[in-house]
């Protein structure tokens, strides 16, 4: 599991994303949001991404990613690395 976490580490990092962290899906809690197995039946684990907060300052968008860029290159990646398992 180790060596899978600092694969997804080093993906999520090059996306240009701060930071990111792994957590059980056990210590999950939020009394604002619906429970994970909710949105993720079965999940064990969490993927936590931080990104630094934007300032007042003009800020060169190109070095940042959205949320949706990032998706959508983890759903490419996923079908890429598991495209040959049938």
């Amino acid at each position: 599991m180790k060596v899978m976490n600092e694969d997804i580490r080093n993906f999520v990092l090059g996306l240009g994303v701060d930071d990111v962290g792994f957590v059980s899906a056990d210590d999950y809690k939020s009394p604002r949001s619906p429970s994970l197995d909710s949105l993720f039946p079965g999940a064990r684990s969490m993927i936590v991404m931080a990104f630094r907060e934007l300032t007042d300052q003009v800020v060169d968008r190109s070095d940042y990613i959205s949320v949706r860029d990032l998706q959508t290159g983890m759903r490419r990646t996923h079908h890429e690395n598991h495209s040959g398992i049938r």
